[in-house]
């Protein structure tokens, strides 16, 4: 996901239940059945879309790697005392899957706590909070994942303004930093750009502290181009067609790189009229050095509005390479790999669809019990419906709630 999508964090609710307006008045609600047609549909069109991986398997496995990464707010309250614990895609839904889920989007190296000391307490220990673990894989007796960091969007809390993010008031967007993974209000970055106009962002608060400040030179609001000497005789003279250049710093040839852009409009500061003209052939775009860089003060590190290629302008000298390595910026020379479980084939199929194939797959003793069962279930309920049909009257949620108790005090019909 690009940073500068603006899409805040997801959070679902505990208990997904549908309700109406109508639900609300002393009049019943009512619903044909087209409308619950269409409503099903409409929700298997959003599960295909949210749910699209396979969710059979936990990530801890695989270790501290690039991933989406989910708040369990059942299991760790925010703001409740409780240590934060994160949790990976497919134990949010099988192991929590009842529970109140916030969605934090990727996190850098992270690897699942489902299971791990950070859920064993009295009254949870994933797997649903009764002290059984995941449910997809056991972990090592008191395994913790001690390279593990937890922000503050682990206690929902987001920005510079540490606010707590509540979906249900939120309507401002959010930009997501590439540096620290942290998500800001657009009301709170200092002059923001259009999203059409950056590609990354990385927020003023890690400028400072990683100290790219240099980088201010690639960003969307840089006030002036940093270009090599003129590459030809014709390259420097203004061209009667091109627009006035903007405002241009020469830095010397040798600290420039190759570019491979020959349509690029910025045009090369001229050199002085006693300078030897340069003889290349092509226009240079500086690289961009970080080896030798101090982090300027933290209240005057740019937020930095990485513009498209940007990473193509930054210095690969043994110098900046190190730097990289050590501090660490992995983010620095190509966007990071994020791991996602296998695709699901069965996401977007009907629920029809997907039931038949998985009776097919199952014992067939098991399938015919099934299937008997499915029809007793149907004889009752048309039995049930036929008096309400005969007198006219609407079925409620009550009606279907008290149906349904009765068929669990006779133990399911048998």
């Amino acid at each position: 996901m690009d940073s500068n999508a603006q899409k805040p964090p997801l959070q679902s609710p505990s208990t997904a239940t549908v309700s109406s307006n109508a639900a609300a008045d002393d009049a019943p609600a009512t619903l044909t059945a087209s409308d619950l047609l269409q409503r099903e549909a409409a929700l298997e069109a959003d599960a295909a879309r949210l749910l699209q991986y396979k969710s059979d398997a936990c990530s801890y496995a695989r270790g501290y790697i690039n991933q989406s990464v989910y708040v369990c707010l059942t299991c760790t309250p925010a703001d409740s005392g409780v240590e934060p614990a994160g949790i990976c895609y497919a134990c949010h839904i099988q192991c929590h899957g009842d529970h109140e889920i916030a969605e934090l989007f990727t996190k850098r190296a992270f690897r699942c706590d489902c299971g791990t000391a950070r859920f064993a307490r009295d009254g949870c220990g994933g797997g649903g909070c009764g002290g059984g673990g995941c449910t997809l894989e056991e972990k090592p007796q008191g395994a913790v994942n001690e390279e593990n960091t937890y922000g503050h969007n682990f206690r929902q809390r987001y920005c510079v303004c540490d606010a707590v993010y509540d979906p249900r008031v939120e309507k401002r967007e959010m930009v997501q930093c590439i540096a620290c993974q942290d998500w800001f209000h657009d009301a709170c970055i200092p002059n923001l750009p259009d999203g059409d106009a950056y590609d990354d962002l990385i927020c003023g608060p890690c400028t400072g502290k990683l100290g790219l400040a240099v980088l201010h030179e690639l960003s969307a609001d840089r006030p002036i181009d940093i270009v090599a000497p003129a590459a030809t005789e014709a390259s420097s003279a203004p061209s009667s067609t091109e627009p006035a250049p903007k405002a241009t710093v020469a830095v010397p040839a040798a600290a420039a790189t190759p570019s491979n852009d020959d349509n690029t409009r910025k045009r090369p500061h001229s050199p002085e009229p006693d300078a030897p003209r340069p003889t290349a052939s092509k226009r240079q775009r500086v690289a961009v050095c970080i080896s030798s860089t101090a982090p300027p003060a933290a209240d005057t590190a740019p937020w930095l509005f990485l513009v498209d290629g940007w990473r193509d302008q930054v210095c690969r000298c043994g110098g900046c390479k190190h730097r990289a390595e050590t501090l660490p910026l992995p983010f620095l020379y190509a966007e990071e790999p994020v791991i996602t479980p296998d695709v699901d084939p069965d996401a977007g199929k009907p629920l029809y669809e997907a039931g038949v194939e998985m009776l097919q797959r199952v014992d067939r003793v098991r399938a015919i019990e099934g299937i008997q069962a499915m029809d007793d279930l149907s004889s009752r309920l048309k039995s049930y419906f036929k008096d309400f049909a005969e007198s006219g009257r609407v079925v409620s949620a009550e009606d279907i709630q008290a149906f349904f108790e009765t068929m669990k005090k006779r133990g399911g019909g048998s």
